[in-house]
């Protein structure tokens, strides 16, 4: 196996203290290497055998070494082509053209482990074919979103969407998907029965197509541009943990008229945050899904045929609203 230059800076930086790191004990006596029993390594262990990934996306890449009481915690990395991948001495894996690689992690003592990368081409947003699919097509999608979404679940049961995975969560938005777990307060998704962040939620689901329909409850609070913002570092979260996915960007879908009168959660912010969301999947490899299009009138706003709360808030989608709905995804996801 050929192994580049820089795959042979040893991770120093990230050990952690061990019987084989030597400290003075309280009588400031000195203790002598003599005195301390040399422990060997007998496995070293990579959180992924395989990863694949996307052009420009990272990885990062955990190596752990057992047993724990091992006295020299050394080890460096290795990959077998340095112009498909390249790595820093804490396993972040950058993707940089499509081939397959192996990465390996070995000790001084030659206790080693292997992970295959497998690059894939960058996907170019918003580029598809128009192919119409049928419902089977969602069995490997997850949606991810808030109250809107969830209606789209609930009208899901028909099987209109095959088997598609829910991630909702009724007042989420792309910012608080981004708070800590254990924040007082926050509105992460419970998925089987346990409270998780949304990027964990969607790597056990396992889907390699990632619907995302989040922002309405952002825009009461931040611009559009910081909306934009805040969603590609959730969609950044998610690929940390799930390179290999694909991630379409659901627009947010507008108020009817007669409820488009918030200070700052009005149809006008909601249409330019779905222009710039538009923009940024397109420079990011990501597809948008313009859902609002679809259930919008000739000026923007939700039809009121398709609302189901038209004396309340105004934006919740009906059956036929849902129905709208996952007829436009059939004809814009492939």
């Amino acid at each position: 196996m050929t192994s580049s230059e820089p795959s042979k800076q040893e991770q120093s930086s990230k050990e952690q203290q061990s019987a084989g790191t030597y400290s003075k004990p309280e009588s400031s006596k000195e203790v002598s290497k003599q005195e301390i029993k040399e422990i060997s390594v007998s496995k070293v262990n990579l959180s992924r055998s395989s990863v694949t990934m996307y052009e420009g996306r990272t990885f990062q890449l955990g190596c752990s070494l057992e047993p724990a009481e091992a006295t020299d915690r050394r080890f460096s990395w290795y990959w077998s082509d340095a112009s498909v991948i390249s790595m820093d001495s804490d396993g972040k894996i950058t993707a940089l053209k499509p081939g397959v690689v192996t990465v390996t992690a070995k000790t001084p003592g030659g206790v080693s482990a292997e992970c295959v990368v497998t690059v894939k081409e960058k996907p170019v947003g918003g580029k598809l074919t128009g192919v119409t699919v049928d419902p089977s097509w969602f069995d490997d999608a997850v949606f991810v979103g808030d109250s809107v979404t969830n209606a789209l679940y609930n009208y899901s049961d028909n099987g209109w969407l095959g088997d598609a995975d829910f991630i909702c969560s009724v007042g989420m938005g792309y910012y608080s998907a981004l708070w800590d777990l254990n924040r007082e307060g926050n509105l992460h998704p419970v998925y089987y029965g346990k409270k998780v962040t949304t990027d964990e939620a969607v790597r056990l689901s396992g889907r390699k197509n990632v619907f995302i329909m989040l922002g309405m409850n952002d825009l009461g609070f931040y611009t559009p541009q910081q909306t934009v913002d805040h969603m590609l570092t959730l969609c950044d979260r998610i690929l940390e943990k799930s390179p290999d996915v694909q991630i379409y960007i659901e627009s947010i879908t507008p108020l009817i008229a007669e409820k488009d009168n918030q200070s700052s959660l009005n149809n006008r912010t909601i249409a330019e945050y779905n222009t710039l969301a538009a923009q940024a999947c397109d420079e990011r490899g990501f597809i948008f899904v313009n859902v609002a299009e679809v259930v919008s009138d000739d000026k923007g706003n939700l039809k009121n045929e398709l609302c189901f709360d038209p004396g309340y808030m105004g934006l919740h989608l009906n059956y036929t609203g849902c129905q709208t709905w996952v007829n436009y995804l059939m004809d814009h996801v492939a």
